[in-house]
């Protein structure tokens, strides 16, 4: 099945009405981000089974998945297979967890009962359809069930925002999470970390059970297939346990703690790509930005002072734009416009920047504190 890294959701903000399917158009890095194709979403940004656990494969993975199911995997063990005497190379497995260390030697193993001996494929395929079943999809279920329903909450919000001037704290805590989530996918990209570990001083303490369990991890940090790993294992442990320690619900409680622009587009419109979330240097203060759909930007600040609420409205000019789309793409090997160009510079326009940010009386986000 497909699996939507950037949620189809999310990526509908920038479909071309004027095409049919809901397609976008895509530009390539590979190509100079010159001559886009025209793609339907639901073939975009997305990977086939990209996060759905298969129970006997993953012997070569960098991390056991199956810890995460130890107590699901007992409870089928205890009503279906403890019924068994089970053997591996002639020496008898004695209880779950002798049997848990060798699941995945689960072809080698022989079940036997009253004297007679089972078969271990059907025992098999009984159990592998159980995991299909109940846990291979729990983060499909993840995301389809939860993530996207809450983002089109977050996006009518942001929309209404310039008649109603109201955003619930429920609303900014979710837009925390979606951006902590695809933020979380970027750990291969070094600036983008190095930045996060600077700007918003998160704790190594996240990383270091990463780096415990698998010593050439440092090495591998930037490889897309440890970034896809680490990802698959922080959204695991954030899914089955979000009160332990892991890079999202870290990322979630400092980006909630931060203070919320809004920057609304005027005639020069956003972009999105493939890692949405990016950083933004204004002088000596970093800021995390994404684009929302074509009309708004969210620029995240570590707040200076304690504001009535938590968040602004601004009003960008051209050049603003025009600039984070420009920054949005250096972070990015694919991105997507509804239409066939956009426009993007690669000069800050300072002046611009400051206007906006003495408008809604934040100029000390600009200068650095």
């Amino acid at each position: 099945m497909y699996c939507h890294y950037v949620p189809q959701v999310y990526q509908r903000s920038w479909i071309n009405r004027a095409k049919a399917n809901e397609k976008v158009y895509l530009f390539e890095k590979v190509k100079g981000f010159r001559y886009p194709e025209l793609i339907k979403i639901e073939n975009n940004f997305q990977e086939p089974n990209y996060y759905i656990l298969k129970l006997f494969s993953l012997a070569d993975e960098r991390f056991n998945y199956l810890e995460f199911f130890q107590e699901d995997i007992e409870k089928y063990y205890t009503e279906e297979l403890s019924k068994y005497d089970i053997f591996l190379d002639g020496c008898k497995i004695p209880d779950f967890l002798s049997f848990f260390k060798q699941l995945h030697s689960f072809d080698s193993l022989e079940f036997w009962k009253d004297g007679l001996k089972q078969s271990t494929r059907k025992l098999k395929n009984n159990i592998e359809t159980w995991w299909n079943e109940n846990i291979s999809k729990i983060i499909e279920r993840f995301f389809s069930r939860g993530i996207e329903n809450k983002w089109n909450n977050v996006l009518n919000s942001i929309i209404d925002l310039t008649t109603s001037q109201t955003i619930s704290n429920q609303c900014l805590d979710d837009l925390s999470e979606f951006m902590a989530i695809q933020s979380s996918r970027d750990i291969r990209e070094k600036n983008l970390r190095d930045a996060l570990l600077q700007s918003f001083e998160i704790i190594e303490i996240v990383l270091d059970e990463i780096f415990n369990k698998i010593p050439e991890a440092k090495e591998k940090l930037y490889s897309d297939d440890f970034a896809r790993e680490v990802w698959l294992n922080q959204l695991l442990i954030y899914i089955k346990n979000p009160a332990k320690e892991n890079v999202i619900g870290t990322l979630k409680k400092i980006y909630s703690s931060c203070l919320f622009f809004f920057i609304k587009a005027n005639r020069v419109k956003f972009i999105t790509t493939n890692y949405p979330v990016q950083r933004l240097k204004l002088k000596d203060n970093n800021t995390i930005i994404m684009t929302l759909n074509k009309e708004y930007c969210v620029m995240l600040a570590k707040n200076p002072s304690q504001p009535y609420k938590r968040y602004q409205v601004c009003n960008a000019s051209d050049n603003i734009v025009k600039y984070i789309n420009y920054i949005l793409s250096q972070g990015a090997t694919s991105l997507i416009n509804d239409y066939n160009y956009y426009e993007k510079s690669q000069s800050l326009p300072q002046k611009d920047f400051e206007i906006m940010f003495n408008r809604a009386g934040y100029l000390n986000i600009f200068k650095g504190q």
